[in-house]
């Protein structure tokens, strides 16, 4: 299960800061992947300097959407997908608001099924 906070920072008179963490739901993370495939995919943040092992991996089975949040921000937002036993880096900078990602169909290249 993947929690979503929001994180509202207030700056009080002086030097005081008043941070409140609340709980999101999941219809309210701001970003959606969906999955209008037949296969599953798997979904994780790629590795980059300042997260060196993504630590959240999620499922997106077929005909499925999931929510999706960054653990780290940072300046290329991109994420590994895994098709199979296939990885493809997707930087949503290329995508826009909105995308088709062509990936090799496991199925069709011979590449054992799981």
């Amino acid at each position: 299960t993947v929690l979503f906070l929001s994180v509202d920072v207030q700056l009080l008179s002086g030097a005081s800061m008043l941070v409140v963490f609340s709980e999101r739901t999941a219809e309210l993370a701001p970003y959606r992947v969906d999955n209008l495939s037949a296969l599953p995919l798997l979904i994780s943040q790629s590795p980059c300097a300042a997260l060196q092992q993504p630590r959240v991996v999620q499922e997106v089975l077929p005909a499925s959407r999931a929510p999706f949040a960054w653990e780290q921000v940072v300046a290329a937002p991109t994420l590994d997908l895994h098709v199979g036993r296939s990885v493809r880096k997707v930087c949503l900078d290329d995508l826009q608001r909105s995308g088709t990602i062509p990936c090799a169909d496991p199925r069709a290249s011979g590449a054992p099924h799981e």
